[in-house]
């Protein structure tokens, strides 16, 4: 997918509308984002105990569902200088993210927790449900 991934704040990241059932999702996958690898990610042994993830590998998206109703309800952007993004009707570029540069596009942010020793996860007021890991 070429074109640019519309942020609208708590609501959808591009096609992924918050609250889309699985099948929707996979479904938006298949007919917009053809030829790009996909995981999908649970546990076989305990299907209901954890989370369902759908991962487009190219992007470092991930798209976190409920495992009982099976609706999004996380987006997780890993490397954001992989994915194109608009947000307020303004192209958002990330060659070389830092929190700087998030705070001053996405606004102010809750604090972030280290995940591992490279990798900073944080979660921005204006994007709730988005989870953004800036890996140094």
């Amino acid at each position: 997918m070429e074109a640019p991934l519309r942020v609208c704040p708590s609501a959808s990241l591009g096609p992924f509308i918050l609250g889309d059932s699985l099948n929707q999702c996979v479904h938006v996958l298949r007919t917009q984002f053809k030829g790009m690898r996909t995981q999908i990610v649970f546990n076989a042994a305990s299907p209901l105990s954890s989370p369902i993830t759908l991962r487009i590998v190219a992007l470092d998206l991930a798209l976190v569902f409920t495992p009982d109703t099976q609706r999004l309800v996380r987006v997780v952007l890993n490397n954001l200088a992989e994915v194109s993004l608009t947000f307020a009707n303004s192209a958002v570029v990330f060659k070389a993210p830092t929190l700087l540069k998030l705070y001053n596009v996405l606004g102010p942010t809750h604090p972030g927790k280290r995940e591992g020793d490279d990798t900073y996860s944080l979660q921005v007021r204006s994007l709730p449900s988005t989870v953004i890991c800036l890996t140094a």
